[in-house]
Order: structure tokens, then C-alpha cells, then sequence
């Protein structure tokens, strides 16, 4: 790998990590699951992160993209589409917020950017298309967001106002 890239994989690296140790440590506890639920939550986990090695580890290998760049642009896809699908589920926002959907959206714009400026396999219509789909994935989920959020304020003063003049 190129210097900087190996930065950039550091960081982003972490970002995920952090991600994903939130999401181990409170996804059961948000879900209020049983004890075998909570087990089975779990397992799903790691066996998604199995899957999700090999799925990487062999598309490096079949599309010779030893920098992981086809891999990258992948990932980011489907945690938009994570992202949407966590908010749709859930019945409130726990463990989300328009910082994090704005950052994912700029950090994609980034790695666009970038990619086609410097990145030899940039000129790829499978990563062109993974981006903009991904960028457009990342504004919807900020939009749905900010209504999800504005309707849970407006519900909150309502509630309060009507309790001051029970």
C-alpha cells in the first residue's frame, strides 16, 4: 500500500471498531433480548463478521484489488444501508444521530474525491456508481433522521404542555 493509504485504512479502521464495540456492547440491551436471544444476537454478530472476511478476502483476490479500493467503496454501500435500515426498525433514535449521518456523508464525498483524483482504479463505473448510490443513501438517512428527531421534540413539548395544563 501506498503511505497515506495506510493511514487513512488506520483511521478508518478505528472509526469502524468503535462502531462495532458500541453496537456489541449495547445492541442487546437495547433490544432487551432473553438470555438465549442475547446469545444468538451474539453469534450473528461474528458469524457476520466471518462472512464479511471472506467476502473481502476473496474479492481482493478476484478482482486484484490488493488496496481493497472495490472492497471499501462496498462496505461504505452497505453501512448506508445498515444506517437506514436501523433507523426504520427502531422505534426511537438510540445510538444515532445527524452528526454521525453527516460525517458518514463527507467522509464519502472524500473518498469520491480522492478516489478520482489520485486512485488508479477511480475511472471504475462500479465505484462511480457505488459512491453516488452510497451519497445519495447517506442524504436519506440524514433527512429521514432530522424528521424522526423533529417529530420525537414536537411529541416531547406537546407532552409537556399538556401535563402543565392538566
Amino acid at each position: 500500500l501506498k503511505a497515506p493509504y495506510q493511514y487513512y485504512n488506520m483511521v478508518w479502521f478505528g472509526v469502524l471498531a468503535a462502531i462495532l464495540v458500541q453496537f456489541v456492547m449495547s445492541g442487546a440491551k437495547v433490544r432487551e433480548l432473553g438470555r438465549q436471544e442475547t446469545f444468538f444476537f451474539y453469534f450473528s454478530v461474528f458469524l457476520s463478521l466471518f462472512v464479511s472476511f471472506c467476502i473481502i478476502l476473496f474479492g481482493v483476490r478476484e478482482l486484484h484489488d490488493s488496496e481493497g479500493t472495490y472492497s471499501s467503496f462496498a462496505v461504505h454501500f452497505f453501512l448506508s444501508l445498515l444506517f437506514i435500515n436501523m433507523l426504520v426498525k427502531r422505534a426511537g433514535t438510540t445510538g444515532q444521530s445527524l452528526s454521525i449521518g453527516v460525517t458518514k456523508f463527507l467522509g464519502g464525498v472524500l473518498a469520491l474525491t480522492e478516489s478520482r483524483i489520485s486512485h488508479a482504479p477511480s475511472h471504475s463505473n462500479l465505484i462511480l456508481f457505488l459512491s453516488l448510490i452510497t451519497l445519495f443513501l447517506d442524504l436519506c438517512y440524514i433527512v429521514l433522521l432530522y424528521i424522526k428527531l423533529r417529530g420525537a421534540k414536537l411529541k416531547m413539548a406537546k407532552g409537556i404542555i399538556d401535563r402543565m395544563y392538566a
